[in-house]
């Protein structure tokens, strides 16, 4: 990286977060492979989502590995130098990315050595931790605070709703369109992961906001939404005031990410990541239905029921349930 081309704060902000303008690209050899694999990737198919987290995984590599090295090159010591730094929990996921990487480079020829990966030691899972759900007051404040938006107060309480009471992704959310939400069987349908389709019971409040959404026209636009318009979708404005909106396009992970932040901020809530509101849906299902991991699993859509029983670590009144039904147990015997 040329000290010519960034000041010190840009160079710094950049080894921190090295997918930002592609940065990483520049700094190793390795980049440029990472950028014809990502190519290779996306036309094979992955959803957004896969791709955001392999470049990633692949863009702290090219960062930490020397600058001389490429997909030829990569040694087994230098890649148990980078995954030391990779926090416990992303470890496997990490060592995942970088083996599909070099199983790549083998497959077009850009590499005739064996995959280092293969020698890194196994990795053993990390205990499953306790999510830091959102509590109910806290899912209510969300949902006040996209209500009360100055700018699309109805849009934005229908997207907080949907994305609190389904347990949707974020690219089932920049993927929704008007169309996918059907009031007359109170469902709507989610495409995430790889095309997976899933359909998700909506009630009471969703049904209700979203019913007043079809009715009321969008600012600027003079029209009521379309069956093809997105629930996300971009807009401008320029001292609280809406200059564009366009409901046709969908907008990209960075934005929808910018969205939630206001969303958190205005509801004056500790911010965690939007993928909280799916994990904080889940360990609710559990415990309204006393750990049913059958339903839990459908509704989330998860292939295995052993991802599913992941949740079970933070369903507190499914816990206390059986410690209660134990005591009662206890006194009767």
């Amino acid at each position: 990286m040329s000290a010519a081309l960034y000041t010190l704060s840009e160079a710094m902000e950049y080894l921190r977060h090295p997918t930002k303008n592609l940065a990483y690209q520049q700094m190793s050899r390795l980049g440029a492979s990472v950028a014809e694999y990502l190519a290779w990737k996306r036309l094979s198919g992955a959803s957004e989502a896969t791709l955001v987290t392999t470049e990633s995984d692949l863009a702290r590599l090219a960062r930490d590995v020397p600058a001389d090295t490429d997909v030829a090159t990569v040694t087994v010591e230098q890649l148990m130098l980078v995954l030391e730094q990779v926090p416990a929990a992303s470890r496997r996921r990490a060592s995942s990315h970088w083996n599909g990487l070099l199983e790549w480079a083998i497959l077009s020829g850009k590499r005739t050595t064996p995959n280092p990966v293969k020698m890194l030691p196994k990795i053993r899972r990390v205990p499953p931790r306790v999510y830091d759900i959102f509590s109910g007051p806290e899912l209510a404040a969300i949902v006040n605070a996209a209500r009360t938006d100055p700018l699309l107060p109805v849009v934005n309480e229908v997207r907080a709703l949907l994305l609190t009471e389904t347990g949707m992704r974020a690219g089932g959310a920049l993927n929704l369109r008007v169309r996918d939400v059907n009031l007359y069987e109170r469902r709507v349908l989610l495409r995430e992961k790889g095309d997976k389709e899933r359909l998700v019971p909506i009630r009471g409040e969703v049904v209700q906001a979203f019913d007043r959404f079809l009715l009321e026209p969008y600012p600027l636009l003079n029209r009521q939404p379309l069956p093809d318009d997105f629930l996300w979708f971009p807009t401008t404005a320029h001292c609280q005031r809406l200059t564009s909106l366009h409901p046709e396009r969908p907008v990209h992970y960075s934005t929808f990410w910018n969205w939630w932040q206001k969303i958190i901020e205005r509801a004056d809530v500790r911010y965690r990541k939007p993928h909280m509101t799916r994990h904080t849906f889940a360990t609710d299902v559990l415990d309204a239905t006393e750990g049913n991991l059958y339903a839990t699993q459908e509704l989330l859509g998860h292939v295995s029921a052993d991802t599913t029983r992941l949740y079970l670590h933070s369903s507190s009144q499914h816990q206390e349930r059986a410690v209660d039904k134990l005591a009662e147990y206890r006194r009767r015997g």
